[in-house]
């Protein structure tokens, strides 16, 4: 989780720096290093780390990737306000 965390602070600043390739690529990272029931484990982290990554698919035109990930947090979400 602490590795995922860090990625997830690198992808947010590189999305501050308008790097949003970059920023898909940490925050592919950083899922990859959670565990397999992260969504049940470290909700909060899922959620945030997922809605940041469709963030920066769409903005680095990986539209493909931002709507699968956006179907995943739909599936996953606990609430409609997630």
């Amino acid at each position: 989780i602490a590795i995922a965390e860090l990625n997830m602070k690198a992808g947010k600043m590189a999305l501050d720096g308008c790097d949003h390739k970059m920023a898909y690529f940490y925050f592919l990272a950083a899922i990859s290093f959670l565990p397999d029931d992260s969504w049940e484990s470290s909700y909060d982290l899922s959620l945030r780390l997922n809605v940041l990554m469709a963030r920066a698919a769409n903005s680095s035109c990986r539209y493909d990737e931002a709507e699968l990930t956006l179907q995943r947090i739909c599936k996953r979400a606990r609430c409609l306000q997630d």
